[in-house]
């Protein structure tokens, strides 16, 4: 699951699309949960794993 901050156009009437920046990914296996943060231009580094994805998440904002 990517979680993704999306952001409406500045000028709508240009018609122009909404941007996406990826802020986080969370990946399961084998029941545990792997937290990755975007490093570079198509990049994930895996900072913190544990059974409860929550969890993992706020620990994230500290």
């Amino acid at each position: 699951m990517t979680i993704l901050d999306r952001r409406a156009p500045t000028y709508p009437e240009l018609n122009t699309a909404w941007s996406s920046t990826p802020m986080a990914m969370l990946r399961s296996e084998n029941g545990a949960w792997t937290l990755y943060r975007p490093v570079g231009d198509d990049g994930w580094q895996g900072v913190a794993s544990g059974t409860d994805p929550l969890a993992l998440l706020d620990g994230a904002r500290d």
